[in-house]
């Protein structure tokens, strides 16, 4: 499985992906826990993406890690990040979730 710009997405990886902030679209930094075989009865056959990911409430400016795991269906809607450009905050409260 592979991101947008071709590199493979493993389990420990860094990535960035796009979600909805309550009317906008925004960016969180996550890391990949796991992959997981879908149900039966979606279209989409290929493994899902399990992440752990952190969100920043631009006005508050603080980060927040997630209480649960998300479930990503679109490694083309990923990018594959190196640890060190993940900002210092979002990588204390990712470094340990695997």
């Amino acid at each position: 499985m592979f991101d947008i710009v071709g590199q493979e997405i493993k389990v420990g990886d860094y990535i960035i992906y796009a979600y909805n902030l309550s009317r906008s679209a925004a960016l969180k930094f996550g890391r990949v826990v796991a992959f997981q075989e879908p149900k039966e009865d979606v279209c989409r056959k290929e493994p899902w993406i399990v992440v752990g990911g952190v969100e920043r409430w631009s006005w508050r400016n603080e980060w927040k890690l997630q209480s649960r795991h998300g479930f990503l269906q679109f490694p083309e809607r990923i990018i594959v990040i190196r640890p060190e450009q993940v900002p210092q905050q979002a990588f204390m409260l990712l470094k340990d979730i695997i």
